[in-house]
């Protein structure tokens, strides 16, 4: 029994060798699989510092002057002069309710606030603040959770002060006294918004050009920035491409297709127009073309708006 065990252990170790150097024959033939290398992480877009934009023409309204707003000193609205022109509106690769693309002519130059409103501004009109975003103090941010009717009830005191101080707050370059605030019409955002580009975003076609000039999904950190931070268009406007999306006078309706002259929308709907995007949407969203709407008497933490006069 003996022998035999020995020769069955001498068997077995004759085994493992021949498995072992049969294994180290085998393997660099049969290598597993490299690892599958991590997913490309998308860079995030270059922005370029702002450059000084000198617009056309500036006026103020001093918000601090004047004997019915006597104690509110301090806050202004500045706006700049948008000259008459054509454009082509709308974008044939974009949505739907882009297209068709049309020309649009705007008759007349007119006024548009620089910026946003802000909650500074919104609060010394309407002695509130309706945002959402807010910081310890009332700061330079555009005012949202705001309803197209409340924007309506703003425009309508802001006017009667406007009136009622004998414009003793107003400071504008042409002398022009006829002021009665509103929100731009659709055709008149867009034209001021491109000031000329015909391009994705006013300072050019990619996202790049986008982190640039607004604050969106890309470089938000998911809140609203003060006005006024980026690259200004053309014309001097800030954010219209994102931060906050904005109202405009206009009920949602198709394009025609047909070439139009101070195009001001339906007569009725449902839906109100509010353009540029906002703080926490993709590119696609901000472009100067697209377009979205809301129901006018909703309100939410991204929406805003801001003013035109003649």
């Amino acid at each position: 029994m003996s022998g035999k065990k020995a020769i069955y252990g001498i068997l077995g170790l004759l085994c493992v060798a021949l498995a072992v150097l049969f294994g180290w024959l085998w393997l660099p033939r049969h290598k597993a699989a490299p690892p599958t290398p991590p997913a490309a992480v998308k860079a995030k877009p270059v922005e370029r510092a702002p450059v000084e934009v000198k617009p056309l023409g500036v006026f103020t309204v001093d918000l601090g002057e004047g004997p019915a707003l006597s104690g509110v000193e301090g806050v202004k609205m500045e706006f700049v002069l948008i000259p008459a022109g054509e454009f082509m509106m709308g974008s044939s690769d974009g949505e739907a309710d882009e297209k068709p693309v049309h020309t649009v002519r705007i008759a007349k130059d007119f006024w548009m606030s620089r910026t946003e409103v802000t909650q500074e501004q919104w609060k010394r009109v309407m002695g509130y603040n309706p945002s959402h975003f807010v910081a310890a103090e009332v700061t330079n941010n555009p005012v949202e959770e705001v309803s197209w009717n409340d924007c309506q009830a703003f425009i309508e005191k802001l006017n009667a002060l406007i009136a009622s101080s004998g414009f003793a707050g107003l400071r504008r370059d042409d002398g022009n006294r006829n002021v009665a605030f509103r929100l731009p019409s659709e055709a008149e955002w867009e034209y001021a918004c491109r000031a000329g580009a015909t391009t994705s975003f006013n300072t050019g076609g990619d996202e790049g050009d986008l982190a640039s000039s607004g604050w969106c999904g890309i470089n938000s950190e998911s809140m609203p920035h003060p006005v006024g931070r980026k690259q200004a268009n053309s014309w001097g406007l800030f954010d219209m491409h994102g931060n906050v999306w904005e109202w405009c006078q206009d009920w949602q309706g198709p394009y025609s297709g047909a070439e139009a002259a101070d195009p001001v929308g339906p007569t009725g709907g449902v839906y109100r127009v509010m353009r540029g995007g906002g703080w926490n949407n993709t590119a696609e969203l901000c472009r100067s073309a697209n377009r979205d709407s809301y129901e006018p008497g909703k309100h939410w933490n991204g929406l805003g708006f801001r003013l035109v006069c003649p």
